[in-house]
């Protein structure tokens, strides 16, 4: 065989080889660029679900204080607390004193405060209840509308259903305070809450989420205070969307797309819902679900009538 010949034969197989690795790199690339577009895509996609998760746990939040119900319970605790105190005041003064036409008025007049406790903590599991079946029903309707059968985006291998509330938690936002004043109207009363600390030193508001007892022999009934930020010179605070890490769970009211019977000890100020966008790759036998989360605060206390 001439030089030429063989000078020919190699010029074409380093042809075919590059033509082979050309072809190589050009598969790995396309392969490459597919799975990029996939992942550019489950992003959006999942903004998209992030976008409908942050407008249901809004939308509930907004429930859980509407009417300023939350704010108002708040105030009947605080101002029926000092009642009961005041009149076992009267109580016992009458009796150091030998009042004996004062003491049954005293004593009938103590046991209506003590009574109306009862009514106003009641009414504040009422509210609780109310809150609940407003979430839960939410949830259930809003799973209803879902068509899980239709793709809200679809490629040939690739596809993304509508979401779908999958857990419901409330609770309250950490640190955060009640929108109850803690006068000096009775200074005893005052310096008991001080040394029971159920009072900020710095706002004097009532602290979130505590059972403010009363001393002996009252300790009996619950006065308890749900957090809820306080209005600043009269500007109420918005409802809005916080991270997840200040959340307070008190209760999970859903699960597993089914209502869970439990209840919290508070009034729910915040809510954290978590909901399910079912994804398929190559088969719609092939669904995961890609669970999204997001957390809401609801609105603040409404400014006290002066």
């Amino acid at each position: 065989m001439s030089y030429k010949s063989i000078g020919i034969q190699r010029i074409r197989s380093e042809r075919g080889n590059m033509v082979t690795m050309t072809a190589l790199i050009g598969g790995v690339l396309v392969v490459v660029l597919v799975v990029a577009f996939c992942f550019y895509m489950l992003l959006a996609e999942q903004n998209r679900g992030q976008s409908k998760v942050d407008k249901s746990a809004m939308q509930l939040a907004k429930d859980f204080n509407a009417g300023d119900r939350v704010g108002q319970i708040n105030n009947m605790v605080a101002r029926n607390r000092e009642l009961v105190y005041v009149s076992r005041q009267s109580v016992d003064m009458a009796s150091a004193k030998n009042l004996a036409a004062w003491g049954p008025l005293a004593s009938y007049m103590l046991d209506e405060a003590r009574s109306s406790a009862a009514l106003v903590d009641k009414e504040r599991k009422d509210q609780i209840k109310l809150s609940l079946k407003d979430a839960r029903d939410f949830a259930m309707q809003h799973n209803m509308k879902v068509d899980d059968e239709k793709a809200e985006f679809s490629l040939p291998w690739w596809r993304t259903y509508d979401t779908q509330v999958g857990e419901i938690s409330v609770g309250a936002i950490k640190d955060v305070e009640s929108n109850v004043l803690n006068t000096d109207v009775y200074p005893e009363l005052r310096d008991f809450d001080r040394e029971k600390k159920y009072f900020q030193k710095g706002s004097n508001l009532y602290m979130g989420g505590i059972n403010a007892k009363l001393p002996s022999p009252d300790e009996d009934l619950d006065f308890h205070f749900a957090a809820l930020p306080a209005p600043v010179d009269g500007t109420i605070s918005p409802a809005r969307l916080v991270n997840g890490d200040a959340f307070k769970p008190g209760a999970v009211i859903f699960q597993e797309q089914k209502n869970v019977d439990r209840t919290p000890v508070d009034l729910p100020t915040a809510v954290q819902v978590v909901e399910q966008m079912p994804v398929s790759a190559l088969s719609d036998k092939n669904k995961d679900d890609v669970r999204i989360g997001s957390v809401a605060a609801s609105t603040g206390a409404v400014p006290p009538p002066e």
